[in-house]
């Protein structure tokens, strides 16, 4: 059968990183998918991601048949479209999440293609496809990140003023960041640069594990006395409070260090950041929706009890101090008709091919939006309110939690039905044309 819309069962990634019980909003969800029984949720058990798609590590299934999404795909091309499916192999595109964290993820990135490859063949294990991952999340509530390099100037000043991440970088490393920090008001050298910071990175990381220890209590100890130093106050609040705050989690890990070397990104709910393949970063707090190329590869550093691949992370990241992909103020969509003036519909585009995102706001009793045919696969959930969702002539209810499939060529009907307003996020991914490589 190849119908167009069908609702999915979603699986629940348990990271112990999660929210727990009911504090979870993955939770909520699965509850209401029947992913995890109301009886069997556990109040004391982490809730840290709801994957929506088709990755082997944790695939969704059609909720009516309990065929595998990715079966349904296989025996039905057209639900991809021809161009999608022949430039992603009979496979959804794109892996689509609700998280809710409780604890900081770890500092990590993902591969890019080529590297994605080598990683898979060399340890299948570990790294359990051959895909690369560049993502984007939208905040559900306050989030906040680190992503990507600090700019040079603002690591110079810290490697003068904290004393114990200067006792973690050896004094010719410190001079040549400084060195590269004063070149760049005189003609920059960007490759100087990108040298001098890798080096001090890899000294930070590479650093003897009960050196670590030492300076992480220095600096726990230099973070809580307060000095009177003005210019630690960045932009979005003094970085040390955001270093006591991640040392209640792991009071003696390199990663408190890396806060002074990378970018500390705030969302306010419906702000987005899109992470680059091969770009540091690590979610520190809040819920959002996140989307990605389909795959799971993560190469880790700190803020991680699980395998850490520190030699490749050095080796794998760009160390080009590029300010953050953020997504202040998504565009409006315009393929899509609505009945009431106080119902919206927003773009967050996407660099990667594979995905990008909407979010439709519907107001309260009986609004409508009727979407254009998308010209290849969508996956929707409702994440607020509830209504109905059809394609054609059929039409099934919706309520917050609710997943959905909907494949090329349908013309997305949603009515909202409840006295508060109706929110849905989708992933889509359209191509006008592909050409096979000879």
């Amino acid at each position: 059968m190849d119908r167009h819309l069908r609702r999915l069962k979603c699986g629940v990634s348990n990271n112990d990183w999660g929210k727990l019980g009911k504090q979870s909003i993955v939770a909520q969800f699965a509850v209401t998918t029947s992913a995890v029984g109301d009886n069997a949720l556990d109040e004391n058990k982490p809730y840290a991601e709801f994957w929506m798609g088709a990755h082997p590590s944790l695939p969704s299934y059609d909720l009516s048949t309990g065929q595998p999404l990715q079966e349904v795909l296989r025996d039905n091309p057209h639900l991809l479209s021809t161009q999608v499916s022949q430039r992603f192999r009979t496979t959804l595109p794109f892996l689509f999440k609700v998280l809710s964290i409780r604890e900081p993820l770890c500092i990590q990135a993902h591969p890019d293609r080529n590297l994605a490859y080598d990683l898979h063949a060399r340890d299948p294990l570990t790294y359990p496809d051959s895909n690369h991952k560049p993502e984007m999340i939208v905040a559900l509530t306050p989030f906040e990140a680190l992503c990507g390099f600090r700019p040079l100037e603002e690591i110079v000043h810290f490697l003068s003023c904290v004393p114990p991440l200067r006792n973690l970088i050896s004094d010719a490393t410190a001079m040549e960041v400084q060195s590269a920090c004063g070149s760049a008001g005189n003609g920059y050298d960007p490759k100087t640069a990108e040298i001098a910071l890798k080096r001090a990175w890899s000294e930070l990381l590479t650093a003897h594990p009960s050196q670590v220890r030492s300076c992480a209590e220095d600096l726990i100890r230099f973070a809580t006395s307060r000095p009177s130093h003005e210019s630690l106050a960045v932009e979005h609040g003094n970085v040390l409070d955001l270093i006591l705050q991640l040392s209640q989690h792991y009071p003696h890990d390199v990663g408190l260090f890396a806060v002074l070397f990378m970018n500390h990104v705030c969302l306010s709910p419906g702000e987005a950041l899109f992470v680059r393949s091969n770009e540091l970063h690590a979610y520190l707090s809040g819920d959002g929706i996140e989307c990605m190329a389909s795959s799971a590869n993560v190469v880790r550093a700190g803020f991680s009890r699980k395998h850490k691949d520190v030699d490749m992370l050095i080796s794998m990241l760009t160390y080009e101090n590029l300010p953050p992909f953020v997504i202040r103020e998504p565009t409006p969509y315009l393929l899509v008709e609505m009945n009431s003036r106080e119902s919206t519909s927003v773009l967050y585009t996407s660099p990667a091919e594979e995905f990008n995102i909407i979010k439709t706001f519907l107001a309260p009793q009986f609004a409508t939006a009727n979407f254009r045919a998308f010209r290849g696969p969508t996956v929707l959930i409702c994440t607020q309110g509830s209504g109905k969702i059809g394609v054609g002539h059929y039409i099934e209810l919706i309520e917050c939690g609710h997943v959905f499939f909907a494949g090329a060529g349908a013309e997305i009907f949603i009515q909202s039905c409840s006295e508060e307003p109706l929110i849905l996020f989708q992933s889509f991914c359209e191509i006008e044309e592909y050409k096979s490589p000879l």
